[in-house]
């Protein structure tokens, strides 16, 4: 048994119902609470329009399974916020937010990780092959979306163990590094608080982090070179911080 070694740049131009602009993590609290309930027509005499925000929930049934905010799933990705349309790298993202709206339809709010064989960087550069790459990428999208679950540890966790609630055959990934779309660079991740929604509770981040011991002892996982999507002298390709 190992840990599974594939993995999932531009973010989608076109815009749908379900989509947003990137936002930076320190904006990914909605605004929502400071927003008028309605909205007044300029219209004299013309009713006001009730602004749906919607039920914040911690957790929604899909295919029969329990998806909480802070899971790691793999998606259905047709505006390509992922980047991996055309290739056989699943769109990896994880739920900030889930809300039922009026409507009763249920909506997730997603940061989306892109692989680092996809993303332009300098030819140098090396990487755990199971390795997803963070990004400020966030949208809306339909609980329908979700595929299923994944799990992302930091690299000396996984070499350690596997979540609690990893079952032989589901994606494990490892991220340790950003990919920031402003400036186009790959940082290191320093704050692993921040790697979590705040409506998360400390239980369910030990439960989806704090490693059960690989049969056999610790495994080691050696850095490769990944494939260099663009050239290294490319305007766009990203340095490292």
């Amino acid at each position: 048994m190992s840990i599974a070694s594939s993995m999932g740049d531009e973010q989608a131009t076109s815009q749908s119902p379900y989509t947003s602009n990137a936002l930076s993590e320190s904006e990914l609290t909605s605004d929502a609470g400071e927003e008028s309930e309605y909205q007044e027509d300029t219209e004299p005499e013309a009713k006001r329009t009730r602004i749906d925000e919607g039920e914040a929930l911690l957790q929604v049934e899909h295919n029969g399974l329990t998806y909480f905010t802070g899971d790691h799933v793999i998606m259905e990705d047709p505006e390509n916020s992922g980047g991996t349309q055309g290739t056989e790298c699943p769109s990896v993202a994880q739920i900030h937010k889930l809300t039922r709206r009026d409507s009763n339809a249920l909506e997730a709010t997603v940061l989306w990780y892109v692989h680092p064989q996809l993303t332009p960087h300098p030819a140098f550069m090396e990487f755990y092959p199971n390795t997803l790459l963070r990004t400020f990428r966030q949208t809306t999208v339909p609980v329908q979306r979700i595929q299923r679950k994944c799990f992302v540890l930091s690299p000396a966790d996984a070499m350690v163990g596997h979540p609690r609630e990893w079952q032989e055959g589901d994606r494990l990934f490892v991220c340790e590094s950003r990919y920031v779309d402003k400036g186009g660079f790959i940082q290191k991740i320093k704050m692993a608080r921040g790697f979590w929604p705040e409506s998360m509770s400390q239980e369910r981040i030990e439960m989806v982090t704090r490693p059960v011991p690989w049969p056999g002892g610790p495994r080691q996982m050696e850095k490769v070179q990944m494939p260099v999507v663009a050239d290294k002298d490319d305007a766009n390709t990203p340095h490292t911080r």
